[in-house]
């Protein structure tokens, strides 16, 4: 949870902080990594336990695949890319070195 600020190991929250709150209150939405709107079927189903992490997430799934997929095609194209300008760079200092006396 973000929503906290520490300080002199004493937690608080900021005016920042509260006026988010009472926002999403007052929109009663689900908002991933802050709120979750539960009903109370699914609290009963958790046998009453209203512990943060059973209802809000730190990311959902959808968005770990999507960085996972992201990191997976962009890391060879990185590679593909830096390799490809490693290369162009050694000619280029070849042909620079060998015009040196």
């Amino acid at each position: 949870m973000n929503e906290v600020t520490r300080k002199r190991a004493q937690s608080f929250l900021t005016d920042q902080h509260l006026q988010r709150i009472v926002r999403v209150y007052q929109d009663f939405k689900d908002k991933p990594g802050f709120t979750s709107v539960a009903p109370i079927e699914e609290i009963q189903a958790k046998e009453g336990n209203l512990s943060i992490p059973l209802y809000v997430n730190g990311e959902s799934q959808a968005q770990t695949d999507a960085a996972t997929t992201t990191a997976a095609t962009a890391l060879p194209q990185a590679l593909s890319a830096w390799m490809e300008s490693s290369t162009t760079v050694r000619r280029t200092l070849s042909l620079i070195l060998k015009e040196c006396p």
